[in-house]
């Protein structure tokens, strides 16, 4: 599968191990308003398999914080998927949600945020 991506949409795929994560090049969307956005998308290729899980985020997960100043980080959202593989999307994006809640301490974040989970059959 070749996905592209622009701005904070990161990615990663994780049934098995090791997990692909894809980080990406670091501006807004909406942020360049011209036809050099295109030096901001980037692809990724990889391979999936029936029960692979492909999670696509900003960077409001990944950089919420919690009470020490803390990001939640890339690797807390793959552990999580890791835990959390034999859930449906929908309830997986609920599990997400909820524990990004509880390591900020509140369901305030300081930024937007947004998922989306596709679960290959």
């Amino acid at each position: 599968m070749r996905v592209q991506a622009i701005a904070q949409c990161c990615i990663t795929a994780a049934r098995r191990t090791p997990q692909n994560i894809f980080k990406d090049k670091g501006i807004a969307l909406g942020m360049v308003r011209n036809k050099t956005y295109a030096n901001f998308i980037q692809t990724n290729e990889f391979e999936y398999r029936s029960g692979d899980i492909m999670v696509l985020y900003t960077d409001g997960i990944t950089e919420a914080k919690d009470t020490r100043n803390e990001e939640f980080g890339y690797e807390k959202l793959a552990s999580i998927v890791a835990q959390s593989k034999n859930l449906g999307p929908r309830e997986l994006q609920d599990h997400l949600i909820n524990e990004l809640y509880e390591f900020s301490g509140t369901k305030n974040i300081n930024d937007d945020y947004t998922t989306m989970i596709v679960k290959f059959k």
